[in-house]
């Protein structure tokens, strides 16, 4: 194990930021919720199909705004299980990837899969809300779902991928090529 102030501190930002990416995600579903709890209330109170479609001016956005923390997160995890925890004599990164690896965790995409699943219904319930309130020509209430379902279901997938085992062997192998990259040009350097 080597005493590096340098690499412990690296450590520590990083780990913060792995707990910010945490909160803000949780924050901004929360976020999502009350304004979709509160628009829901609206459009039932004034009974127009178009109001139901508003939450999903925030859902799809912030959906891919949480999408993007998790794979950051993944992004940071991969980066401290190969460059720091070696040298530091750390081991839980690599522990927890090897729990997921070996199926040990019970419910290992938990999480994930939740938000997926209220995304979906979320997105699924003001989509149904907007169609059963709806006034105008029902041919303008399918051109306007069509381009959002598609993005609810690209966000949809894409927070799903954010932690596939794929996807974190994606970044670990990355890493792992560029610290070899790296302590080749090192050697080459001395």
């Amino acid at each position: 194990m080597v005493e590096n102030p340098n690499l412990i501190e690296e450590y520590k930002v990083l780990r913060d930021e792995i707990e910010h990416n945490s909160q803000i995600t949780a924050t901004v579903f929360l976020a999502n919720v009350s304004a979709t709890a509160i628009l829901f209330g609206y459009g039932f109170s004034i009974k127009s199909g178009s109001i139901f479609l508003s939450p999903l001016a925030i859902l799809i956005p912030s959906l891919f705004f949480i999408t993007s923390k998790l794979e950051s997160t993944t992004r940071i995890a991969s980066y401290i299980r190969v460059f720091i925890e070696p040298e530091l004599g750390l081991k839980w990164q690599k522990r927890w990837l090897q729990l997921r690896e070996k199926n040990l965790i019970h419910h290992k995409r938990k999480y994930t899969l939740s938000l997926a699943g209220l995304y979906g219904t979320l997105s699924i319930s003001c989509l149904i809300l907007a169609l059963i309130y709806w006034s105008p020509p029902i041919w303008t209430y399918f051109a306007a779902i069509f381009p959002l379902g598609i993005l609810i279901l690209v966000g949809i997938r894409s927070l799903v991928n954010a932690f596939s085992s794929d996807f974190r062997q994606k970044y670990n192998d990355s890493w792992k090529k560029l610290k070899e990259i790296t302590e080749e040009g090192s050697s080459y350097e001395n």
